[in-house]
This record gives C-alpha cells, sequence and structure tokens, in this order.
C-alpha cells in the first residue's frame, strides 16, 4: 500500500474530474473492498499492476495485505477496541510507545526503527538533476530528532535486492509517474518500514523543495498519515485508520506531513513543526536500555588487517559485573568476540573481527556489535548497523 504527496494539479484545482479507467488485470477482491470503504468508484484509477486510489494512494494488485487495507480505509470497532487495549498493554504507564501525530495501525517495531536500510536506486535520469542529495538530507532531517530512534542506513551494497529486503527503503527515480504527482511512498508493513518511494523527476523543482517532498515521503514509510486528512474530501477513513497522539492538536498548519493540497506550491525544506518532533519521540522512543552500548563510526575505517574498534559502553546502567560482546553482520550472529570481560564501560579486543564476517572487497557492510548481561542474558543492546572498511 503506498502514499504519497497530493499532486501538483490536486494542490490548484480541487474540482479536478478523474475519468474512470478501464479495469483490466483485476484484483476483484482489492476493488470491492476499496468501494466497501467508501471511496467512489471514480476516485479509483487502474494504472497496470496497481490500484492508485483518491490521487495518493497505491495499492497493488494480487499483493495487498487485504486484511490490513480494510483496517487502514476503514476498520471496525473490534479491531479500534483491540488496538487501544494492545497500546495500553505494551506501554509503561500507560503511554503509547508507537503512535504518532495522525499514524497509521501498521508502524515500525522498535529493533527495526532503529536500522531501516535506504537504497538510492540510480535508474538512468534524463529528467535534470538527480535527487541523490536531497534524500541523504531528508534521512538526516529525521534521524537527527533528539531523544528518537529513528535511523537510517545508507545500503551501498544490496542494489538490486534491496526493494525485495525486510525493513528497506529503495528511492526510485526515472520510472514512469503520473505526470501531476511528485512521489509515492508505501506504509509499513509486518513491523518493517515501507518498502519504496517512487519519484517524478520531470518536475523541475529546488533541492528545497526536493528535500521537502521525500522528508514527507519518509514520513508515510514510517507510518506518519497526513496531519490534515480530515480536511481533505479524497482521504476517506474512520478513526481506526488515523490514530492522533495525546498532546497534540488535531491540526498543525506547520506540519510537515499535511498534504499538498495545503500549500500553493512545495515549500522549500525549513525544518519540523515541534508536533512533528512531539510525534516522532512518542512513536519511536528510546527504551530503557537502549543506548547502553555506544555506536561505532557509520564507516570505521582500520589499516591493514587490524579489525579492533574500541567498544564503549555506560558501566552504570547494568548491575553486572562482567558483560559479553557478540558481532552481527545481516541481523546474524556472527559470534561472541568477548566473554565475561569487565563491566568497566571499554574494551578492545586482540582478536582479528573481520575473519567473522562476509566480505566484499575491502568491506564489510551492516555490522553492529551486542553488548549482553552476564548476570541477565534478557537485557542486551546493540550498536546501530556500520560498515569496516579495510586496506
Amino acid at each position: 500500500m503506498i502514499i504519497g504527496l497530493i499532486t501538483v494539479t490536486s494542490c490548484r484545482k480541487e474540482n479536478l474530474s478523474i475519468k474512470k479507467e478501464p479495469i483490466v488485470n483485476t484484483d476483484e477482491q482489492l476493488y470491492n473492498l476499496i468501494i466497501s470503504s467508501g471511496v467512489k468508484s471514480e476516485n479509483i484509477k487502474d494504472v497496470g499492476e496497481y490500484y492508485l486510489v483518491e490521487g495518493d494512494m497505491l495499492f497493488k494488485k494480487n499483493k495487498s495485505d487485504l486484511q490490513r487495507v480494510s483496517q487502514y480505509l476503514k476498520g471496525g470497532a473490534d479491531f479500534s477496541r483491540n488496538l487501544k487495549q494492545t497500546i495500553q498493554m505494551n506501554s509503561p504507564g500507560g503511554t503509547p510507545n508507537k503512535i504518532s501525530q495522525w499514524r497509521t495501525n501498521s508502524i515500525i517495531s522498535s529493533q527495526n526503527v532503529e536500522n531501516i536500510k535506504v537504497y538510492y536506486d540510480s535508474y538512468p535520469n534524463p529528467n535534470g538533476v538527480p535527487w541523490s542529495s536531497a534524500w541523504k538530507a531528508a534521512t538526516e532531517n529525521w534521524q537527527n530528532i533528539p531523544n528518537c530512534k529513528i535511523n537510517f542506513y545508507n545500503d551501498f551494497n544490496n542494489k538490486w535486492t534491496n526493494q525485495y529486503t525486510n525493513n528497506a527503503i529503495t528511492i526510485i527515480e526515472g520510472v514512469p509517474l503520473d505526470p501531476s504527482s511528485y512521489a509515492y511512498a508505501e506504509f509499513p508493513n509486518s513491523d518493517n518500514a515501507g518498502y519504496s518511494i517512487h519519484i517524478n523527476t520531470s518536475i523541475n523543482l529546488s533541492e528545497g523543495q526536493k528535500i521537502f517532498i521525500l522528508s514527507h515521503e519518509l514520513g508515510h514509510c514510517l507510518g506518519f498519515r497526513h496531519t490534515n486528512w480530515q480536511s481533505d474530501w479524497r482521504e476517506y477513513n474512520a478513526p481506526q485508520g488515523a490514530i492522533q497522539i495525546a498532546g497534540t492538536p488535531t491540526t498543525d498548519p506547520a506540519s510537515i506531513m499535511n498534504n499538498g493540497a495545503s500549500f500553493q506550491t512545495v515549500p522549500n525544506w525549513s525544518s519540523f513543526s515541534s508536533y512533528d518532533i512531539i510525534a516522532a519521540q512518542t512513536l519511536y522512543p528510546y527504551g530503557i536500555y537502549d543506548n547502553w552500548i555506544n555506536d561505532v563510526s557509520p564507516f570505521a575505517g582500520y589499516g591493514d588487517s587490524d579489525l579492533h574498534p574500541e567498544i564503549t559502553w555506560n558501566s552504570n546502567l547494568v548491575s553486572s559485573s562482567t558483560v559479553s560482546i557478540e558481532i552481527y553482520q545481516y541481523g546474524i550472529s556472527k559470534g561472541i568476540i568477548a566473554s565475561n570481560i569487565p563491566n568497566n564501560g571499554s574494551f578492545t579486543g586482540s582478536d582479528n573481527y573481520r575473519y567473522k564476517l562476509q566480505q566484499s572487497n575491502h568491506d564489510y557492510f551492516y555490522v553492529q556489535l551486542k553488548i549482553i548481561s552476564d548476570s541477565n542474558p534478557s537485557i542486551s543492546d546493540m550498536t546501530k548497523a556500520f560498515n569496516f572498511f579495510w586496506d
């Protein structure tokens, strides 16, 4: 399921009539479900593999999880009640640990949101300057929000398979889109980030506008709905599909997650609104033992065959006389590199860690370190993913 910034045309001509296209290669169950949710047939357009709904949402034929589509578009009282109970049960003191200013029913798990892979798929682009620098700025916008777990890992080694890998976002340019649309993005599914953002490179935009659009689309991949969805006739929903964060207003004119109809033209990137920040912090907060182990530089370089980064952690956070350190690559354990070492906050090993890792030339991608309490192995923390480079 994909949603994007409202189209250029709809920003300026809200009375645009959408001609219903002939339905070819249909998914009747999906089509009928969308109709039954209250969407008018004239607002459903057949675009090949997808149904384009209300101008900015894509639903993939024969691939969409119908239950999740139903929950998103309409939902039901039982689902809403169970969701609220789940939020309360999973939240210390009843404070939701998975919610936003307006969010969808599907969000990213606490573990996955700290290591979202992003790949910029550089198709040959005949239409102007690529968006590669804009997406880097957009990911930095989100991961620089203080007291928030959102973090992106730039995936340089997984060009073609990234879009089929769990918890990975592929940013795709140079593919056909509706000529009046800026971009489409997918919502999270099964605890993973939305898997793709399609951008329209045929529309001339400034760098600041590109950063704004990609920051907005990344918000959808993280689980944020349009802040002002209630004011737009195109966005049919019930409260089950748009859940408001406690302590934020129902509307926020400064939010970057307002839809395109809110603007005369695409703004240049300035900043998140204060409520955008609160929403992200509440949606993806740090847990008690997060940041126990300190992160390694995203691009850790070492000379010759020495692969012995100093590992540091907060020795006062966990009451354990000794700890163990485990090394991971691509989310899979590659073994213990230190066991029963003093819990003094620092360790530099003598073993060459690279022999435990899968090599790509002189590079070792998507590596993590995990610290484990020896007195209570259920207490642990992992670094964000990083890369090893050696000469």
